[in-house]
């Protein structure tokens, strides 16, 4: 079994789930507009995502899939 999260942003919750489960993450790492304040582009919080989630990327547990989910429509 594995889980779809939607909206991984920084990894975090991706973390925990990937602890159970293989994860695939779907965000396209713009954030939205609550976010904007944080003044972080989408390179950026990709990255901290692929740092949060080093491990758990290189192994295969994790799969980010970038876009939203109706560019994606599994």
């Amino acid at each position: 079994a594995c889980v779809v999260e939607i909206g991984s942003w920084r990894g975090r919750s991706t973390l925990a789930l990937a602890a159970a489960r293989r994860v695939y993450a779907v965000d396209w790492w713009e954030g939205n507009p609550e976010m904007a304040g944080e003044g972080l582009t989408s390179t950026q919080v990709f990255a901290e995502f692929q740092t949060h989630l080093a491990i758990e990327l290189a192994v295969g547990r994790v799969t980010p899939l970038t876009g939203n989910l109706r560019e994606l429509a599994f």
